[in-house]
């Protein structure tokens, strides 16, 4: 027997730590190139998500570009059909004043016609309180010329409502991009 049975056990320690670590030394040796593969892999995985990022950057970027080309392509096209509505509208305005003008100058005519026509007879059995009758070709003159001065304004009327209906369908084509 020893006389000192704790440095047996401890000798026996040691070697074993000797061992265990040699053991981890080698077993560290042996999967070194396993993790340089991974480490390498790693950063290739890391290259490739970073040239992702690039490409959807570049991407997203050039669908903003896309984009505020196409608003601008929008605006624009709505703008040219405002311009063009209110050009319509203007002339549409212009040809109801020309045609109330014509409609008076035209009334006018056909009451001095008619009254050149129908000379205001002297009627015995009128009333001496009431004024005398107007002749019928007077009134005919008067129906006319009203019958005249409601279809210019129905004209107008439906001149303007063409205009901004044809309008409002330009901007609607030009807004789904449709050609006009």
């Amino acid at each position: 027997m020893d006389p000192i049975p704790w440095i047996g056990r401890a000798w026996r320690l040691c070697l074993l730590l000797a061992v265990a670590g040699a053991g981890w030394w080698a077993h560290g040796r042996w999967h070194a190139a396993e993790i340089a593969e991974l480490r390498a892999a790693v950063a290739q995985a890391k290259a490739e998500h970073a040239a992702d990022r690039a490409a959807w950057a570049k991407g997203a970027q050039q669908a903003a570009q896309a984009y505020r080309a196409e608003e601008s392509r929008r605006a624009a096209a709505h703008q040219e059909i405002v311009d063009a509505a209110i050009a319509h509208r203007d002339r549409a305005l212009r040809d109801a004043a020309a045609a109330r003008a014509a409609v008076g100058s035209l009334h006018d005519t056909a009451r001095a016609a008619a009254a050149r026509a129908c000379p205001a007879p002297s009627d015995p059995a009128a009333a001496g309180s009431s004024p005398p009758a107007e002749p019928a070709a007077l009134v005919l003159a008067d129906v006319l010329g009203s019958a005249a001065d409601r279809a210019a304004g129905l004209a107008a009327a439906l001149d303007l409502a063409h205009a901004a209906g044809s309008a409002c369908e330009r901007a609607y084509g030009a807004l789904i991009g449709a050609a006009p």
